[in-house]
């Protein structure tokens, strides 16, 4: 019995292909059940880039079979009162999300984001040394409205260059996300 519509058959498709571009054309589900899968082996820099928050490529694939991708960047960190306020519309839905990120209550700290069918990771990376922060997600989905969405709170969480220009202001603040990142005098 097929489950799987030809469309959802090929959204889904279209889904792994843009998660994992590297690992060739995905076998079509009807296919699966009675394919035997076997494991291949990544060359080391393919699956460091696949897991290492600070090597998203930079650029997305176009929109089709109803899949869409977005890359968001900013020199900026998120203001992390709009960010814990705005998590859900940035982390939640059918999406699949990654990246870094960082907060003006820890400069020099990189912030993990990752993500994936409303269930969200937030995790302190290591830091920035001398590599100038930057905030870097990308997310893949299904739903138009996400992307929409995803886009405006993305926009309305990072700070505004009038912040920036305070950044004394932040220091010693605490940024709500110890819970995630630890306290900031164990992650220093």
């Amino acid at each position: 019995m097929r489950i799987m519509t030809k469309a959802l058959d090929t959204a889904v498709s279209a889904v792994v292909e843009r998660l994992a571009p590297e690992a060739g054309r995905p076998l079509p589900w009807a296919d699966i059940a009675g394919a035997e899968l076997t494991s291949r082996r990544l060359p080391w820099a393919v699956a460091r880039r696949r897991t290492d928050p600070l090597l998203l490529p930079t650029v997305g694939h176009p929109d089709r079979d109803e899949v869409w991708s977005l890359s968001l960047r900013s020199s900026a960190p998120f203001h992390p009162g709009r960010l814990m306020a705005r998590i859900e519309d940035l982390g939640c839905g059918p999406i699949r999300s990654r990246g870094h990120f960082w907060l003006p209550t820890r400069p020099d700290e990189i912030c993990e984001w990752d993500g994936a069918g409303g269930q969200l990771s937030v995790g302190a990376y290591g830091f920035w040394g001398s590599r100038p922060p930057s905030t870097h997600l990308r997310y893949v989905g299904i739903d138009a409205a996400d992307r929409d969405r995803i886009a405006e709170a993305f926009a309305q969480t990072v700070l505004t260059p009038v912040e920036l220009r305070r950044p004394d202001g932040w220091v010693g603040r605490d940024g709500g996300f110890e819970p995630w990142l630890g306290t900031r005098h164990s992650a220093a």
